[in-house]
C-alpha cells in the first residue's frame, strides 16, 4: 500500500469512527438495543456471504471459542461506548475518554505478550489520562437528572480499557495464528 493510500484509509477510518459516535448520540435507542441491532445487522450481512459460511465451518473449534471471547469483549466495549454517550449526552466526552486507550494498551500489551513495559508509551498514556481528568474537572454541573458526567467519564474509561484489551488480544491472537 502506498503512503498516500494508507493516509487516505486512516482519515476515512477516523471520519467513520466519529460518525459512529455522533449516530450513537442521535439514535434514541438505549446502548443495549443499539449494540444488539448493530450486531444482528452485521451478522446477517456476513452470513449472506457464502465464503463466510465456508470459513466458519473450516475453522477449528478452539479458534472459534477465542474469537467468540474476543467478540464478547468487543460487545462490552460498544455497550460502554454508547452508554457513556447516553449518560453524558456528549460525544466529545466519550471520545476524549477513548483517547486513554493508549494508556491501557501500554499496560495490557506487555502483560499479555510478555514484552517489557515501554516507559515512553506509559508516559504518553498518562498524559492522555491527565487530559481526561482535566476535562472532568472543567465540566459544568448539571441539574438534569438524566445527565451524569462523572458516570459518563467512568464508563468511557472502561470503554477505552476494553478497546485496548480486545486490540491487544487480537494482536496476540493474529501473531500466534501466523506462527502456527
Amino acid at each position: 500500500i502506498s503512503y498516500l493510500r494508507a493516509h487516505l484509509y486512516i482519515h476515512i477510518s477516523v471520519f467513520l469512527w466519529g460518525c459512529t459516535a455522533i449516530l450513537g448520540k442521535l439514535i434514541s435507542y438505549g446502548s443495549l438495543q443499539l449494540v444488539w441491532h448493530r450486531m444482528l445487522i452485521t451478522a446477517a450481512v456476513y452470513f449472506c456471504i457464502p465464503q463466510v459460511w465456508k470459513l466458519v465451518s473450516n475453522t477449528p473449534k478452539q479458534t472459534l471459542i477465542r474469537l467468540w471471547l474476543i467478540g464478547i469483549i468487543v460487545a462490552g466495549h460498544w455497550l460502554t461506548f454508547y452508554g457513556s454517550i447516553k449518560l453524558g449526552n456528549s460525544v466529545s466526552i466519550t471520545l476524549a475518554c477513548l483517547g486513554s486507550a493508549s494508556f491501557f494498551t501500554s499496560i495490557f500489551e506487555p502483560l499479555l505478550t510478555k514484552k517489557p513495559f515501554q516507559k515512553q508509551e506509559i508516559t504518553s498514556g498518562l498524559i492522555v489520562v491527565l487530559g481526561v481528568a482535566l476535562i472532568s474537572f472543567s465540566l459544568p454541573e448539571t441539574t438534569n437528572p438524566q445527565l451524569s458526567y462523572p458516570w459518563a467519564i467512568g464508563i468511557g474509561i472502561i470503554s477505552a480499557a476494553l478497546a485496548a484489551l480486545f486490540s491487544t488480544l487480537n494482536k496476540k491472537f493474529c501473531v500466534n495464528m501466523s506462527m502456527a
